[in-house]
Order: C-alpha cells, then structure tokens, then sequence
C-alpha cells in the first residue's frame, strides 16, 4: 500500500459518543422510573402480591436496561463499535439500511429480515450536542456504501481502531 493511500485512510473521520441517558436527561429517566414503579404499584394493587409488583417493576427495569446503564460508540470508518457492560458489538456499514435524525439522537436501522424481532437490532445513538455530528459522519459513511466503495473504500489502519485513540473531528461542509 502506498503512503498516500495510507495517509488517506487515517483521515476518514471518526466520532466517539458517550451514551448514558441517566446522566444526559435524567428528568426524562426520571420519569420512567416514577412510571414503572407505578405500573408496579397497580400490578401490586390488582393482584394484592408484592412479589407480583415487584416482579413487574423489575421486569421493566430490566428491558430498558439502555437507560441506566452507559454505552460508548465510536464511528469510524470500520463501522459502528457499541461497548457497554455486556462487552463489544461491531456493526459493519453493509449491515446499516439507514439512519434517521431523533430530537436527541439518531436511530439506526440495520438491514435484517422482515421479522418483527429485526426491530430489536435497531441501535440508538445520541450524545447531548452531538446529534448533528453523529448524523453527519454516518451519512458520510452510508454515501461512501450506496456509491459502490463497499467495504474495500473503508480500509482503516488497525493501530488507530481503538477507543482510546483521539477521534478525528468531522468537517462541517
């Protein structure tokens, strides 16, 4: 490989988001929380269990396990690295179909099969300041995809694909 070609690859851009919706709108969390245990206290009420209500607020908690516990994602040129405390999930820019702004965030929609479980793999991304930065790099990325560069145009020096690696800021154009 060229150094050329090398020097080109490092400067595709990259994002690193901080994700932690408890810390970035706890009044939002908040209130989630507040519902929950409401939907306990009537679970509670209506069947006269404790364990019943406790069961259900528990359950609840547990599937909105994205609000309480933090994630980091870095964008790069290799794809989207999602790591929180379950460990890492790489998503490839083939898998991604599309992505669409949010008030606070962006959502992406990976291409999957028409089951209503696809829905599921769908990652949320939001970082407070960052949505147009997040939406800006991914669109990069998904414009380099739908033109053919595939993923032979993303090619990405091993050494700099670390989440400890200072993130080259996107250009606004």
């Amino acid at each position: 490989m060229s150094p050329s070609s090398r020097q080109n690859e490092t400067r595709q851009p990259e994002l690193l988001v901080r994700h932690w919706p408890l810390v970035q709108s706890p009044w939002e969390t908040g209130a989630m929380a507040v519902a929950f245990a409401a939907v306990g206290l009537i679970a509670y009420y209506a069947s006269h269990s404790t364990s019943l209500g406790l069961l259900c607020t528990l359950l609840l908690l547990l599937t909105s396990w994205r609000m309480w516990l933090p994630a980091m994602f870095e964008i790069g040129p290799r794809g989207i690295v999602q790591r929180n405390l379950w460990g890492q999930r790489r998503i490839q820019w083939r898998n991604v179909e599309s992505c669409q702004l949010q008030r606070k965030g962006v959502v992406i929609y990976l291409t999957s099969d028409a089951s209503a479980a696809a829905e599921l793999s769908n990652v949320y991304i939001s970082g407070p300041g960052q949505v147009d930065e997040i939406r800006e790099i991914i669109e990069f990325y998904l414009q380099i995809r739908r033109a053919g560069g595939g993923s032979s145009i993303l090619r990405h020096d091993d050494s700099a694909d670390s989440i400890g690696a200072p993130p080259v800021p996107t250009s606004r154009t």
